[in-house]
């Protein structure tokens, strides 16, 4: 999914016309208009202060939510500028290594997740406030609690770490039995006057069959 992203972002800053902003919106920015390619890595420069930071991600979002020709390509803009962060929430969340029985669709399924909560939370609020320093962050933890909830998820209907259950694993429900304390035999109840238990299987007195043949 990721790698699709950057692809799809790659063809949009390439070529004669790339995707870019004119740095009169940002003081921190070149003269020259910035391809987003190079704009995402300045954004991860100490040069580039926190207040431009959030001027940046106002103006992709307010460009990703305006209706034109280039929303399409502005959305994906807007997560591919995001897409180093993106994938740090993925690596957070996945397996730390592969082990016996792990899906191996984990992953592209985090990817997934995280991209489907950044997109969300990019249609669902109208971030206009220029100076407004959340803007990235409430991509992000959307983004994050997207790929939270697909592992949690996971995790609880197969194994631990996203590792699906073996084939012949027992269930809760078994497993919730055999860690039960085996139960003790019932004793019978007695009987008050003589002291033996009681039932069909009571052992007759002594003397009763002379007593019966006199």
């Amino acid at each position: 999914m990721f790698a699709t992203l950057e692809n799809t972002f790659r063809w949009l800053v390439t070529g004669p016309y790339p995707l870019a902003v004119h740095p009169r919106r940002f003081p921190d920015l070149p003269d020259l208009p910035v391809p987003l390619d190079r704009l995402r890595a300045l954004l991860a420069s100490p040069a580039v202060c926190a207040s431009s930071r959030a001027a940046v991600w106002s103006y992709l979002v307010r460009q990703a939510r305006t209706s034109s020709p280039d929303q399409a390509a502005w959305t994906v803009a807007a997560a591919a500028v995001a897409l180093p962060d993106l994938m740090r929430i993925v690596a957070t969340l996945s397996p730390p290594h592969r082990r016996p029985h792990q899906r191996p669709e984990l992953r592209a399924e985090l990817e997934a997740a995280a991209l489907g909560g950044f997109l969300s939370e990019l249609r669902r609020h109208d971030h206009n406030d220029a100076r407004d320093p959340r803007i990235r962050w409430l991509l992000l933890m959307s983004a994050y609690r997207g790929a939270r909830a697909l592992r949690d998820t996971t995790t609880s209907t197969s194994g631990r770490d996203g590792t699906a259950a073996p084939e012949n694993a027992p269930t809760l429900t078994q497993r919730a039995r055999a860690s039960r304390p085996a139960r003790r035999p019932t004793r019978q109840p007695t009987d008050a006057t003589s002291g033996r238990r009681s039932g069909t299987g009571a052992r007759p007195r002594r003397g009763a069959g002379k007593e019966t043949g006199r």
